[in-house]
């Protein structure tokens, strides 16, 4: 099996700040580089601020997120020789793709793994970039750009699982308001009804709420109201 070395090589971290300027990443290369770095950041709560303490536990933060690789990459490589060639061409997101997301219990430890693994990458593609050495470049580039994208499609997967849960939230917090007030308008003025029923008939027409879900409001309440009793 292959070695997967974790080390950042390239990349000086003390320079890794917004709004860029750094000596040892090609221009074309900085903001990719600043966004990957400040993803890996925000996610161990990491500020950067170019101090030798923070500079350092980003280091740390991202080869320690990397350690997950050797094992991917030992899986891969057993079960497929696209693996091993891809591991040989540096496409390690290509390589360990069919390992990752696989089990939903450590997709967040998966997705930091593909995160440190962005800025793995960059690093590599600014040592092919000073090597002269296009077909290197070629097959790092295209590695990055498929991280990229499923980090992307991740990210609005998240926002929409966010939006839909506070959507959720809001329905369920306007539902309990009309609960609360329907159950008091019945505790005060349900003598005034024939019955249960007639109360329940008259006011999910007027509050536009379910005959059965109204029903089930005001019964749960009676009975909660006898046993207290």
């Amino acid at each position: 099996m292959s070695y997967f070395p974790r080390a950042i090589c390239c990349i000086r971290f003390e320079e890794v700040m917004w709004p860029g300027g750094m000596e040892y990443v090609p221009a074309p290369l900085e903001e990719a580089v600043l966004e990957a770095v400040q993803r890996v950041a925000d996610r161990f709560g990491i500020t950067l601020d170019g101090s030798e303490t923070n500079s350092a536990a980003i280091q740390e933060a991202i080869e320690d997120s990397l350690i997950p690789m050797q094992m991917y990459l030992d899986w891969a490589e057993a079960a497929h020789k696209f693996a091993r060639d891809a591991r040989k061409e540096e496409r390690f997101y290509a390589a360990v793709s069919g390992e990752l997301f696989l089990d939903p219990e450590y997709a967040q430890e998966d997705e930091i793994t593909l995160e440190a693994l962005a800025v793995y990458q960059l690093d590599s593609l600014i040592a092919a970039t000073r090597a002269k050495n296009l077909t290197r470049v070629l097959r790092i580039s295209t590695d990055i750009f498929e991280i990229q994208k499923l980090l992307g499609r991740r990210e609005k997967l998240q926002e929409y699982s966010a939006l839909a849960a506070e959507r959720a939230k809001k329905r369920h917090q306007h539902m309990n308001a009309k609960k609360a007030e329907l159950i008091e308008d019945w505790v005060k003025n349900g003598g005034g009804y024939e019955s249960r029923a007639d109360f329940v008939r008259i006011m999910s027409d007027l509050k536009g709420i379910k005959y059965r879900t109204l029903y089930e409001w005001i019964a749960s309440h009676d009975r909660e109201d006898r046993d207290d009793w």
